[in-house]
């Protein structure tokens, strides 16, 4: 009984550091990309953030998503250079020396509307 108890105890352990560990990475993360906008309670997508891009779940339909990074990237400085509508969203936008590209992508779900958002920034090529 005392082995299965320290397991369990172990597990949740594990588990938990496990998601604070990735909240902290993603945490990180937003602050490299300070004047790109990340909307409040997303779930970050695993292993998908690196220096330039990260991805992450938002419970939002496709269309709210698309008009919400249209809004604040032009608030934040971007302009909007092209989308690409379609089953997956695609808005390139551009500031200063800097590209940002953001996929929007619908999840089908039966009981809540969701997509995925993967963002992209690099420099532009001189």
């Amino acid at each position: 009984m005392k082995k299965l108890l320290l397991l369990y105890v172990l597990v949740l352990c594990l588990t938990g550091c496990s998601k604070h560990k990735i909240d902290m990475d993603f945490q990180q993360h937003e602050a490299r990309f300070s004047d790109i906008p990340i909307p409040f309670h997303v779930t970050p997508l695993k292993n998908s953030t690196s220096d330039r891009s990260c991805a992450f779940i938002l419970e939002e339909n496709q269309d709210d998503s698309t008009l919400f990074y249209k809004r604040e990237m032009e608030r934040m400085g971007w302009s909007l250079i092209g989308e690409a509508p379609g089953l997956e969203t695609v808005l390139i936008f551009e500031k200063l020396q800097r590209i940002c590209n953001v996929s929007i992508r619908p999840v089908k779900q039966d009981k809540k509307p969701e997509v995925h958002v993967y963002i992209v920034q690099m420099n532009k090529l001189k």
